[in-house]
């Protein structure tokens, strides 16, 4: 009877989506990587295409505003493989022989059929799970995700899978021509790299925070603060009539500016120049209160007659845009302190 248990952090840090989260609760294991994780979570890119829809932001290693990890920048530390649960015979069995590979399993299942969660028995519901084990004795597999509301580990039973692998593009969301791409799984593990190439550099920073403020545009994208534009012009637009914005924007804001932050304190650890520096990690932790107390408003509001997880009433989207400006203002200051500060440097 095999069990297995690899490396996992339920990491706080990134939760916004899971394509981004649950990958990082394996990243995040190896401090070797961590230079990686800032490098790429302070970078952000808004999609001109859906942003109507209030859901605005993304990271920029996404490259197609979906879910297909093959398509995101993990190449860089992991190995990653892409499967189908219409070509798996049997799902425990398959998942048990990467667990022993040390490979993650990052699947999609219908959680109608999983007893942990809050659809069990009630509606079909596709949305992943990260595996990182297995007690064949007790016929579970250890798992990472969302439940309740909370990133936590659970238990996926054997008993589950029969029903929580049979996932049908009709029960997406979204378009079934996006979809088919991700009724499966990936399997992933970390690359063995040397740890001198993934450095986080005070250029680094500095680069990032460049590409943040230059407001920088294309056919498709609008990068770093050019996407908040166009969320502060839906928030304050008169002829707008309801979902003002959505509550996974509001989160991904308030998260991104915390890793930023975080970012800051990396390098300030890391610095002959800690003292200089330590003035301005004050000042991050302000800007990344302010965005959160945002998220946190946007919280309490769902819970008084807005729609889903949307912000539909207009007096709310006027408090939000107020506090989104001076948030907003409150960065740009910060960020040109430190543009002056690395410059000097």
């Amino acid at each position: 009877m095999k069990n297995i248990s690899l490396p996992v952090l339920a990491q706080q840090m990134v939760k916004s989506y899971t394509q981004f989260a649950l990958p990082l609760c394996v990243i995040s294991t190896d401090e070797r990587f961590h230079p990686w994780i800032l490098k790429e979570f302070t970078r952000i890119k808004s999609s001109k295409a859906i942003s109507k829809n209030g859901n605005h932001f993304r990271y920029q290693m996404d490259h197609a505003y979906d879910t297909n990890l093959l398509k995101m920048d993990y190449q860089h530390v992991l190995d990653i493989a892409k499967y189908y649960w219409v070509d798996i015979d049997n799902p425990a069995r398959f998942m048990i022989s990467k667990l022993e590979e040390g490979y993650y399993i990052h699947a999609q299942f219908n959680e109608k059929h999983l007893s942990v969660k809050k659809s069990f028995r009630k509606k079909n519901h596709v949305h992943p799970t990260l595996i990182y084990g297995v007690d064949e004795l007790n016929k579970v597999f250890k798992g990472v995700g969302f439940l309740g509301g909370e990133f936590k580990k659970y238990d996926v039973y054997f008993d589950d899978l029969a029903g929580s692998t049979r996932v049908k593009t009709s029960f997406f969301s979204f378009t079934a021509a996006n979809s088919h791409t991700d009724v499966g799984l990936y399997c992933y593990r970390l690359k063995n790299k040397d740890s001198a190439l993934h450095n986080f550099l005070i250029r680094d920073f500095l680069d990032s925070i460049e590409d943040y403020v230059s407001y920088r545009k294309d056919d498709e994208w609008l990068y770093g603060m050019a996407g908040y534009e166009l969320l502060l012009d839906n928030l304050g637009n008169p002829a707008n009539k309801e979902k003002f914005i959505k509550y996974n924007t509001t989160h991904f804001i308030a998260e991104s500016r915390m890793v930023l932050s975080r970012a800051w304190k990396f390098i300030l650890d890391n610095s002959e120049y800690h003292d200089e520096y330590e003035p301005i990690e004050r000042l991050l932790d302000s800007m990344a209160k302010e965005f959160e107390a945002i998220r946190y408003f946007h919280i309490e509001r769902m819970a008084d007659g807005n729609s889903d997880s949307f912000i539909n009433k207009r007096a709310d989207a006027e408090i939000m845009h107020k506090a989104f400006v001076k948030a907003f203002a409150m960065e740009r200051d910060v960020l040109s302190r430190i543009k002056e500060m690395l410059t000097e440097v």
